[in-house]
């Protein structure tokens, strides 16, 4: 029963739910151990009886005391409030997972998502700027993929868990101080990668090929970024540096656009708060660690074998982190 449960549960998700085998073997324990215990009282109170008097005129009447009646009663009444209040809570976590995992674009069996990390490698910032240039020309025009971009892993979705680690940039709003800048998730985005994630644009427009050229000069924020922001987020200015650089290092950028903030269809350690994102059209200092996110007509699995074989046209001694 718990395994066809799980099975239905995680039809929402578009990923597995698996059954902890130390769970099972806890709940066999446990069942096992309140049967016993539960089971045992009675019968032990019920041996100690006489037969004779079950089988004669006072088998009608009931031989509980009122002090056990009472306590029968109490019993069953806590039973029952603990059992609504479990099955109360119960449905109250699965609302929530399922509000929290479900896209609010590419389904996630539609959904393909390649990692790579090029800085064990020790290449030129050149040859892992030919690297993605590459990929990101030839994933486009693998049999039934729809849309393709690339973007730092877990930066276009809200994760599980996540936090702004995985920022790569510097944020200081008109109103902040130099010594009070922000670090949103987020960074470059290139290609396609916001109709690949299947994103709503809230307001204002996507990048253009002229937004790719140079230094980034516009930005791409989502909904809890541009609440940040005093007035109407697109026309707003902002000014962006490198992780780790003061404000002294930092240019402005004009923001152009305000996506809706979606989940990432993967099951992590929790949920988490919706967090800033800022996108930039181009990377601000090179980008080893990248993710390659291609949306699919048909089913996103029979599309890993032909990324392979791209990815190993254009440089063999790239591996594939992650791939799914």
């Amino acid at each position: 029963i718990a395994w066809w449960s799980l099975q239905l549960a995680s039809t929402p998700l578009a990923e597995p739910i698996p059954i902890d085998p130390l769970v099972v073997a806890l709940t066999i324990l446990t069942a096992a151990f309140t049967t016993v215990a539960f089971g045992l009282a009675p019968a032990i109170r019920l041996s100690a009886g006489q037969p004779s008097l079950s089988l004669g005129a006072a088998a009608g009447r009931s031989d509980a005391l009122p002090q056990q009646s009472r306590m029968r009663r109490a019993l069953m009444i806590g039973q029952v409030a603990l059992s609504l209040g479990l099955l109360a809570t119960a449905w109250q976590l699965v609302a929530t997972v399922r509000l929290q995992a479900v896209s609010a674009g590419t389904p996630g069996d539609h959904l393909l998502i390649a990692r790579f990390d090029l800085q064990p490698l020790n290449l030129a910032p050149a040859e892992t700027e030919i690297f993605y240039r590459d990929l990101l020309a030839g994933a486009p025009r693998l049999p039934n993929v729809e849309a393709a971009g690339l973007a730092r892993h877990s930066a276009v979705w809200t994760t599980f868990g996540q936090t702004a680690t995985s920022s790569s940039i510097e944020v200081w709003l008109p109103e902040d101080a130099p010594d009070a800048g922000r670090r949103p998730t987020g960074g470059y985005v290139g290609g396609d990668v916001f109709n690949a994630a299947g994103l709503r644009l809230v307001s204002g427009r996507w990048f253009t090929d002229a937004d790719r050229q140079g230094r980034p000069q516009v930005a791409v924020v989502n909904e809890t970024a541009a609440r940040i922001l005093a007035g109407p987020a697109v026309g707003n200015t902002i000014r962006i540096a490198p992780q780790g650089q003061k404000m002294d290092a930092a240019f402005e950028v004009r923001i152009v656009g305000v996506i809706g903030t979606a989940i990432e269809p993967r099951l992590e350690q929790k949920v988490g708060a919706p967090p800033a994102k800022v996108y930039l059209p181009s990377p601000i200092e090179p980008e080893p660690a990248l993710a390659l996110y291609l949306r699919t007509g048909g089913m996103a699995t029979a599309v890993a074998q032909p990324v392979r074989e791209l990815v190993s046209r254009i440089a063999p001694r790239v591996p594939i982190l992650e791939i799914g």
